[in-house]
């Protein structure tokens, strides 16, 4: 539920608010489709943020660790 309600705060311009909860997926004990999704939106932010090269680690992350098609 939390990269869902960072999916909202993304899509609103909260980009801060989105990355803290992302941060807190990726910190917990999660199942990795979860971190995946966090990954590749967190991949998102970076790339608005900070440019697409500083997205890249997180995509590649997301890819190793999901398996769902829309990540690819």
């Amino acid at each position: 539920r939390r990269v869902l309600a960072a999916e909202h705060l993304f899509h609103a311009g909260d980009r801060a608010r989105a990355g803290a909860l992302l941060d807190g997926v990726l910190a917990g004990d999660t199942a990795d489709a979860t971190q995946a999704r966090a990954l590749h939106l967190l991949g998102k932010i970076r790339g608005q943020e900070d440019g697409f090269a500083a997205a890249i680690p997180n995509f590649e992350q997301a890819l190793r660790r999901g398996t769902e098609p829309s990540l690819r």
